[in-house]
């Protein structure tokens, strides 16, 4: 039942490792070109300069005619085309190279029309392999059937994982720029603390308003991240807040002891900020270190399933 699918297998695997071999040389093959291409552009660059020179001196140029008089030009020409002929020569070099990847590359691509949708193909035979060996009610059907409810409860807790670093990443972002929004009030601050002025103390006070308008956002979105890490079985413990700010002190008190209480609250919010950011942070890094662990398991997975099919005989 199995031998003429599996002599299929053997035969599309063939296809499909010619095909990777095929891209990786594309690859390499387009990181020359562009190199190539770059070096081009640049020895046309020096090419003219090259031969701007020579026709300077060959023409009645000022420059030209005062080398003839100081009786050194035919040295001084001579000079100037073998600089002229080394870049033609660069350059040429350059042509002929960029002219050779370009046909290797065309030549891969007729090889990739050729050996055609190999993935697609492969895909095909080995689902269709897999319903005979179900179909089959053995030893083989048991093993699939493990590899497969395993490879499905490992994709379910990537999903989660993913979602959970989504969600952090979205409150990273809030934190990040409020973070931003209070070294804006802080400079204000600064430049208000000695005699700034209405402006400074406005641009201060919107800045402030902005820093909490997304402290408020990150808040809400702290709450999402707390429900997806409960799904990994992770936790974390930060509190996003920022303190209350006394934002008419130092409109109608001409005093610096308010300026500096509302620099010191700046100052205060920022530290608890930066803490935040770097405990979110470590939480992230640690989801992402799960997720590659999850990745690495079901390629061993799907690995292990494939080679199951792939081996099944009579």
């Amino acid at each position: 039942m199995y031998e003429k699918i599996n002599r299929e297998i053997l035969e599309v695997k063939e296809r499909v490792r010619r095909r990777e071999k095929i891209l990786s040389f594309i690859n390499h093959a387009d990181d020359n070109l562009k190199n190539e291409l770059h070096r081009k552009d640049e020895l046309k660059k020096i090419l003219s300069k090259e031969e701007l020179d020579v026709k300077k001196l060959e023409g009645l140029s000022i420059k030209g005619m005062f080398i003839t008089l100081l009786g050194n030009k035919e040295e001084k020409l001579d000079k100037e085309k073998a600089e002229f002929l080394a870049a033609k020569l660069k350059y040429d070099s350059c042509c002929g190279t960029v002219k050779s990847i370009e046909t290797d590359l065309q030549k891969y691509y007729g090889e990739l029309r050729e050996i055609g949708n190999a993935n697609d193909d492969y895909e095909k035979l080995m689902r269709k392999k897999e319903q005979f060996i179900l179909n089959a009610h053995d030893i083989n059907t048991r093993k699939i059937l493990d590899f497969a409810e395993e490879r499905g409860s490992i994709e379910a807790d990537l999903r989660e994982i993913k979602q959970a670093i989504m969600a952090g990443n979205s409150v990273l972002n809030s934190l990040e720029r409020a973070a931003d929004a209070l070294d804006t009030a802080e400079n204000w601050g600064t430049y208000d603390m000695f005699g700034g002025g209405i402006i400074s103390s406005m641009e201060k006070h919107s800045s402030i308003d902005e820093a909490v308008d997304y402290i408020n956002d990150a808040r809400d979105k702290l709450d999402r991240f707390r429900r997806e890490l409960s799904d990994v079985n992770l936790s974390i413990d930060v509190t996003v807040d920022i303190s209350s700010f006394d934002k008419f002190a130092d409109y109608f008190f001409d005093g610096i002891f308010a300026d500096w209480n509302v620099q010191s609250k700046i100052e205060d919010s920022q530290y608890s900020l930066r803490s935040t950011i770097y405990k979110v942070q470590r939480v992230i890094d640690n989801l992402k270190v799960k997720n590659d662990l999850g990745e690495e398991k079901l390629r061993k997975v799907k690995e292990n399933f494939r080679s199951v099919i792939e081996k099944a005989e009579d």
